[in-house]
Parts: structure tokens; C-alpha cells; sequence
């Protein structure tokens, strides 16, 4: 059998169902697969309701296990730390180019000067992000700020701009749930770990 586990469902809305059918090109791997699992029952409506032409027998859902890790965990509590993650993964990218990802975003059918309003309205966003954390550099009651770039950007980047101090730590691994542990706020830029940290209350 040949099954596919989703593991970048996301928060699908109505604007986004059309690029996740395209970009996990469905109407032709849907005739392929045995079964794809997707992340919830709102993902599965919503693909069944715009393309009737869908198998629906091979959708199953499986949710996403993180949760089940998350919500089984106990002992949270507010920390000192304040939490900052990033997710510039387009203008700063670890793995690839920029011009690689402007091309992936193109596969995912956006239009070129869409993808250009993106990447400009994302260099604005990164640059107030910084800004802000130079801002609360010296507040008394931060323990630390731990910056968490997207695992897919390149760390250098803010290791250049942040290197000469010592409360901001720059972090990028798998630690995110003992990370929103030790924090009191968690601000974040488009970022999943905003369920994470709604699930642990």
C-alpha cells in the first residue's frame, strides 16, 4: 500500500484550501494513494466540498500527534522567559535561496508580484520583530528572550544582530514544549506554536 501521512496540514482555511489541493497536487495523487491521512475533519470537508471529483474513501484523519504529546503533559506553569518565534523562513532560508523559495511559492500558484508583496511585507515584519526585541532588552522582569527562528531559516542571520547580547538566546531545537514552559507570553509571527501554547493553557 502506498499511504502519505500529512505532516504540514496546517490551519486550512477557505482562501488556503485551493493551494493545499494544488500543492499537494491532489487531483493526481489522489488516484495514486491508497490513503492520505490529513490533519482534522475540517480539512477533509473542505477538500470534499470544492473538488467533488476526490476520492473520499482515501481521506482519513489522523490529526496531528503533537497535540496528543502536548495535552498529556502536566505540571505548566508561567515562567520569566518571554518567547519570540520567527517564521521568515521565505527571506532567510537555511536549506535552499531565496529564489528557490519565490519558485516553490510559485508552484504553489501565487503570482509574481503576489510573491513579491510577500517577501517585502515579511522583511518589514522581521525588521519591527527586531526592533521590538532591542526594545525590551533591559526590562527587568525578562528573564531572557529566547529567539526561535523557523527550523527552515538560517540562524546566522540573527547571531549577527543579536550576538553582543547576553539575555537574548537564539535557539532552534526540538526543546519547544519546555521553551512555552519556562516563558509568561509568547510572541510569534504566523507561527503554529500558538495552538501549542493554547493547549497548554
Amino acid at each position: 500500500s502506498t499511504i502519505v501521512i500529512d505532516t504540514e496540514g496546517g490551519m486550512i482555511n477557505d482562501q488556503l484550501i485551493k493551494e493545499y489541493y494544488d500543492y499537494n497536487e491532489l487531483a493526481k495523487n489522489n488516484k495514486i494513494v491508497d490513503a492520505y491521512f490529513i490533519w482534522s475533519k475540517s480539512i477533509k470537508n473542505r477538500l470534499l466540498k470544492n473538488y467533488k471529483s476526490l476520492n473520499k474513501n482515501k481521506f482519513l484523519v489522523g490529526g496531528n500527534p503533537r497535540f496528543n504529546y502536548i495535552k498529556k503533559s502536566t505540571n505548566y506553569k508561567l515562567g520569566k522567559n518571554l518567547l519570540v518565534n520567527f517564521n521568515f523562513a521565505t527571506i532567510n532560508p537555511r536549506f535552499s535561496s531565496v529564489e528557490k523559495e519565490k519558485e516553490l511559492l510559485e508552484k504553489q500558484k501565487h503570482t509574481r508580484q503576489w510573491i513579491k508583496n510577500y517577501s517585502s511585507h515579511q522583511i518589514k515584519m522581521r525588521k519591527k520583530f527586531i526592533f521590538l526585541i532591542k526594545q525590551i532588552l533591559n526590562n527587568k522582569k525578562i528573564n531572557n528572550i529566547i529567539l526561535r527562528p523557523h527550523p527552515y531559516e538560517n540562524l546566522n542571520y540573527y547571531k549577527s544582530i543579536f550576538s553582543k547580547y547576553n539575555s537574548v538566546k537564539i535557539r532552534q531545537d526540538s526543546q519547544l514544549k519546555e521553551e512555552i514552559n519556562k516563558s509568561f507570553v509568547i510572541l510569534h509571527n504566523n507561527c503554529g506554536t500558538s495552538v501549542d501554547a493554547n493547549l497548554m493553557g
